[in-house]
């Protein structure tokens, strides 16, 4: 466990000033790598961690001991104090509230402090098109690119005017968006935070969506200048921006965030009666869905990263399940060898299997086809797995609470929003009700396999083909944008 105290900072300073040069950049990998909480599985060391980690950020600048440190050096600690900020920000999306060891409202005091946006500024432009731009570093072999077709292929071009402002190094899938017809794709990726301001007002950018926030390579400095007159986080970070005065406003449904969860959020809500996603993969990574049942075993598939599901309620209940079903076969989408041996300590071994990576997405999707139930992560569920799982068919058994936050409730959003009858059989209210509807759905396949198999198979794939085309529908590009662009107008005209 790395104790992120005044000392640890000033030692890390010293260590690059042997260097002779600083590189932020090799400070924040340093510092993501620390944020996986090294090997332990203990999850009160992790806990531990997070408090020991905020207690050094809470600390004042007059306790670093900076009397004899340049202007540079303390340039570097404030830099830090925000990396390490960024850090918990992101960490709190793994964590149910009450596990948290501080509570969210210091956090955000705590970000407002950090984080000081400049003042609204006015804005005396006015356009025949709304100018909608699109900031972000991940419209590439990110999973966002799955979610942007619709954004940039199917909105009105006599009513907005769309651009795109890539902040990270371009690949083949950036340059298959940015051929795109009738949008102004502008790659910034080598340019610095005021080169972009100045790019986003030369163009006199009327909606300025941050896809990013306080995910990595973010731009948040820019989104702290306001350099457009309404801004809006969206898709590419599933919680709050935490800052209160930065006048920022949110899209997201009634679902993944009811109107209890509110206290969450300092932007300002803005909710989509459809689901706030359009999930559209580019057609040749899709295959047929072709149920396949090449063994007597329940073959459950877990799909989400390993981050999203390392703590003490999960693994606790897939230990449960596992004992109560000796049949149970459970495979991890999960590659590093460390995180392997947590889950080991957890789930009994000879229950235990890891995915290989694929090559391809439709691969990838094939894969989908040989498992028999999928279980979503809490607190932090599925998005783009969840919707990956869908469109093959296989709905995932997931948690909803009405009082969590956004991230633990999307994948709820997706399968209430492809089928409503869904609720009953896969969306769960609490830790228990999950596991008891585990049970039944592993009780049902057992019978299924262990009566006429092929009778079952069959009814099991038309199943899942009428699963697909529901969310698929649920997810048309011309119905979404309809509304989306209500969305943009309603912010636009906000006063």
């Amino acid at each position: 466990m790395v104790r992120l105290d005044p000392k640890t900072i000033l030692v890390m300073i010293n260590a690059l000033e042997l260097k002779h040069k600083w590189k932020y950049k090799d400070l924040k990998s340093w510092f993501l790598l620390w944020l996986r909480f090294g090997s332990n599985p203990d999850y009160n060391e992790i806990e531990l961690t997070l408090k020991i980690n905020y207690r050094a950020l809470s600390q004042h600048r007059t306790k670093y001991n900076l009397k004899n440190l340049s202007q540079d050096h303390i340039q570097i600690i404030d830099k830090y104090r925000r990396l390490l900020l960024q850090g918990l920000l992101l960490s709190i999306n793994y964590f149910f509230p009450d596990d948290l060891p501080f509570k969210l409202q210091e956090l955000y005091n705590l970000t407002n402090e950090i984080y000081k946006p400049i003042s609204p500024q006015k804005f005396s432009y006015k356009h025949d098109k709304i100018k909608v731009c699109y900031m972000s570093s991940d419209i590439n072999a990110n999973p966002v690119h799955l979610f942007i077709s619709s954004l940039l292929l199917y909105y009105d071009r006599s009513k907005f005017e769309v651009f795109v402002l890539n902040t990270f190094t371009p690949d083949e899938i950036s340059r298959v968006f940015q051929n795109y017809l009738d949008t102004n794709w502008v790659d910034v990726s080598k340019s610095d935070d005021k080169e972009i301001i100045q790019k986003i007002k030369n163009a006199e950018v009327d909606v300025l969506f941050d896809l990013s926030i306080h995910s990595t390579k973010n731009r948040i400095d820019v989104i702290l200048q306001r350099p457009a007159p309404k801004i809006v986080s969206y898709l590419g970070y599933p919680n709050t921006l935490g800052i209160y005065n930065a006048n920022t406003h949110r899209i997201v449904d009634n679902i993944s965030d009811p109107s209890s969860s509110k206290h969450f959020y300092t932007e300002k809500l803005v909710k989509m009666n459809r689901c706030f996603l359009c999930y559209s993969p580019f057609r040749d990574y899709i295959v047929p869905i072709k149920y396949r049942i090449y063994n007597m075993k329940i073959n459950v598939l877990i799909l989400n990263k390993f981050e999203k599901y390392r703590n003490e309620h999960f693994l606790k209940m897939l230990s449960k399940l596992c004992l109560k079903n000796n049949d149970l076969q459970i495979y991890f989408a999960c590659e590093k060898v460390r995180n392997r041996v947590i889950i080991k300590n957890v789930v009994p071994k000879n229950q235990c299997n890891f995915l290989q990576r694929k090559q391809n997405m439709s691969d990838y999707y094939d894969v989908i086809n040989m498992f028999d139930m999928a279980l979503d992560s809490f607190p932090y569920s599925g998005t783009t797995c969840s919707c990956n799982q869908m469109i093959m068919g296989l709905v995932p058994i997931t948690l909803y609470d009405t009082n969590l936050n956004h991230v633990s409730n999307v994948s709820a959003s997706i399968i209430l929003h492809t089928d409503e009858k869904l609720n009953e059989r896969f969306v769960c209210k609490n830790l228990d009700d999950y596991e008891n509807k585990a049970q039944i759905e592993i009780n049902r396949i057992r019978a299924g396999k262990n009566g006429e198999l092929e009778k079952f198979r069959l009814e099991e794939e038309k199943w899942r083909w009428g699963v697909s085309e529901k969310f698929i529908k649920s997810m048309d590009p011309t119905d979404f944008m309809k509304e989306f662009e209500e969305k943009i107008i309603e912010i636009h005209n906000d006063t």
